[in-house]
């Protein structure tokens, strides 16, 4: 009977033993917001190249309605609803990799061109966010950016941005460049898009679609297009997308 009695104080001190060195704490709270304007998740993937690539544009966005946004290529956005396990799902493999332990910021050896790679989870209760500069990353980060980049999704489709800011660089004469185009929208906004104190011209709506598509178009041209549009020529034209609950980049 004392074996008995002693076998199960060990026991209990064990259990308490473990409790008060974490295996009793709580997990995080991976509730959220299951808005279509709020994201969740925000994966960035940041180099310091020229603008009209769109480096500044998130890689993946995941909202709280399960629709998902994915970067393929600077003017090449896809959108879907996720499958499987959804958002519960993503969040559940970001947590059982260790993604909600990790520090803030992991720091490399500065490097010319290098990429700065962002996570950041929006739950109800507190928002992680995890920058890795360099590649220098930790433990287990590739499996944590493949979770929220190779996606799941279902009906899939292209996104095309219903608000954007657009740049342009404005020409004194006309260019002896070779490819000319004829500028599909409105005149005005090339020319306040070109301004210097605008910051670029923010457009919306049927605007904005008709001024993304033709960049979209002219970046599969092998030279550099110019656009005309009321007489006026104009150079470095590009569009930076605005996405809803994301901070307006240019």
């Amino acid at each position: 009977m004392k074996r008995a009695i002693v076998t199960v104080c060990i026991a209990m001190l064990v259990i308490g033993f473990l409790f008060v060195v974490g295996c009793g704490t709580p997990r995080v709270d991976l509730s959220y917001n299951n808005s279509a304007v709020t994201p969740v998740v925000t994966f960035n993937r940041y180099q310091a190249i020229a603008p009209i690539y769109n480096s500044g544009a998130p890689v993946t966005i995941i909202y709280g309605d399960q629709t998902a946004i994915e970067k393929k290529d600077p003017y090449d956005f896809t959108t879907g609803e996720l499958a499987g396990e959804g958002l519960d799902g993503v969040l559940q493999s970001l947590y059982d990799k260790g993604f909600f332990e990790l520090d803030e910021t992991y720091t490399g050896e500065p490097m010319a061109g290098g990429v700065t790679e962002t996570l950041t989870v929006k739950l109800s209760a507190r928002t992680f966010e995890v920058s890795v500069q360099g590649g220098q990353g930790p433990s287990g980060w590739e499996k944590i950016v493949s979770t929220v980049t190779d996606l799941d999704t279902s009906g899939s489709e292209e996104y095309i941005p219903n608000t954007i800011l657009l740049f342009a660089n404005a020409e004194p004469g006309a260019p002896s460049a070779p490819n000319v185009m004829e500028w599909p929208g409105i005149s005005e906004d090339l020319a306040q898009a070109s301004s210097a104190e605008s910051g670029g011209r923010k457009l919306e709506g049927e605007a904005a679609n008709v001024a993304w598509k033709a960049i979209q178009e002219s970046m599969k041209s092998d030279t550099e297009v110019t656009w005309k549009a009321n007489g006026n020529f104009y150079t470095y034209v590009y569009a930076v997308p605005v996405f809803p609950g994301i901070p307006e980049q240019e």
